[in-house]
């Protein structure tokens, strides 16, 4: 086993234990600022062995640079790995040095804490952040919700969120879909209207495959793309496999149902709407991911938007912990998240 895998992991155990401050206050503060932040999740990004899409974006990127392709990228991804000539660990350092720091620009227009923003960040998305390329798409759309709805009255973070909004479609198709979630997000629920949402559930299921069907036949999406969202092969498990897994993604449905409960239904938890808007992204995002499970392209679409959800989960979470003091049910649910991303990491580590 090559050293570089354990030096993944060990990426990720540092930036957690800078930080453990936030969820373990007896613990000394290390560092309260974005410079480790940003020089750690660069170099997990740029030489992710450990993640899922490093060696298989590697072969794209090699056959893209002899002359054939192998799947699809964005043209923008391909000027730049001719820009890099051939080198596939500075197009990486690239993209997701981008990424990060569009995202650190985030996190400071919305003033949280960087100690706190750094943990929600590495115990939520940032092994799915530093796996896939739509990730820089995602902090260009992540800034554009948070200049749109940072003042009321000034027009040029508006028009420029607007820009940046049709600027994450050339990074990555699949943001229309997430625009969309966003403006859905948009609309305040209530608790009436997250009942009526639950019970439609089996009734949106049963239909979701038609909807699909037409979905592949938007212009918008191509051949190529349609083919590999939507017609993945299905992913076999065990019954073991299918009990530690949903144990393994436990935390995150707690963490979600308490905030909701807490914000929208019990009202005891007062944050900005910025943050309501990122709970119900994550909120929606779930729940689209139950939809396409057990479907015929479950395989690829519903664990996507389950991993998706965790960044605006964790965003909401910096707000909310920037505000709040950890209380008892939040501190074990994190630690119990801390626990599930050691599987995580363990379980990958095991499949190489």
């Amino acid at each position: 086993m090559n050293i570089e895998f354990y030096l993944n992991i060990f990426i990720w155990l540092l930036l957690v234990f800078l930080n453990i401050n936030v969820i373990a206050p007896s613990c000394p503060r290390i560092t309260n600022s974005y410079k480790m932040f940003f020089i750690l999740v660069v170099l997990f990004s740029t030489f992710g062995y450990i993640t899922g899409d490093y060696f298989h974006y590697q072969e794209i990127f090699d056959s893209y640079s002899i002359g054939y392709s192998l799947g699809h990228v964005e043209p923008i991804y391909i000027k730049i790995a001719k820009y890099v000539d051939g080198n596939y660990s500075l197009w990486r350092f690239i993209v997701w040095t981008a990424a990060t720091l569009l995202y650190i620009l985030t996190m400071r227009k919305l003033k949280v804490n960087p100690a706190v923003a750094s943990l929600c960040f590495a115990l939520f998305p940032m092994f799915y952040f530093c796996s896939h390329r739509q990730s820089l798409a995602f902090s260009i759309v992540f800034l554009a919700i948070v200049m749109l709805m940072e003042s009321d009255k000034k027009r040029i973070p508006k028009i420029i969120a607007i820009g940046l909004f049709v600027l994450s479609l050339y990074f990555h198709r699949s943001m229309l879909i997430y625009i969309f979630i966003f403006l859905i997000a948009f609309i305040p629920l209530n608790r009436n209207a997250y009942i009526v949402i639950l019970c439609l559930f089996p009734v949106i299921y049963h239909y979701i495959g038609d909807i699909l069907g037409y979905l592949m036949n938007m212009s918008f999406l191509s051949d190529d793309l349609a083919e590999g969202y939507m017609k993945s092969d299905l992913v076999s498990a065990t019954l073991w496999g299918k009990i530690s897994g949903f144990l393994t993604q436990l935390p995150i449905y707690l963490l979600l149902i308490y905030a909701i409960v807490k914000t929208k239904i019990q009202k005891k938890i007062h944050v900005p709407k910025v943050a309501i808007v990122f709970l119900q992204m994550s909120f929606w995002q779930m729940y689209i991911s139950h939809l396409f499970m057990g479907q015929d392209m479950s395989s690829f679409l519903a664990p996507r938007f389950r991993e998706d959800s965790l960044m605006t989960l964790g965003i909401f979470y910096t707000l909310y912990l920037t505000k709040y003091k950890l209380n008892r049910p939040v501190r074990f649910f994190f630690w119990y998240l801390f626990v599930s991303n050691i599987f995580l990491y363990s379980y990958a580590l095991y499949k190489i």
